[in-house]
């Protein structure tokens, strides 16, 4: 009988916990990283170039082959607008101390 009674509070104290959660997250206004963003479209659109400037559809015959290299093109020029603009971040931030 008691393990029942701490069972029940305990999925209780959960779900109070689950309820709490949900309200706090509704509260918090969600931040958009324009920067981000930005970033992610400017490599998108670079990665897209550098894809058909080297034109795998011609070079490369297997399409699942083909689709990966296109991923790995877009995924490294993606990752590298975005270093560029942590670093331009990171001098800003520096030249403002």
């Amino acid at each position: 009988m008691n393990t029942s009674n701490a069972e029940q509070e305990r999925k209780q104290d959960d779900q109070d916990l689950i309820k709490q959660t949900f309200k706090d997250e509704m509260k918090k206004p969600h931040r958009i990283d324009w920067a981000d963003m930005i970033a992610v479209f400017i490599g998108t659109v670079l990665g897209l170039s550098i894809r058909d400037a080297i034109d795998t559809k011609r070079s490369i015959s297997n399409g699942f082959g083909r689709f990966c290299v296109d991923v790995l093109f877009i995924t490294i020029a993606i990752l590298a607008v975005q270093g560029v603009f942590a670093v331009i971040r990171k001098m800003r931030q520096n030249s403002k101390n």
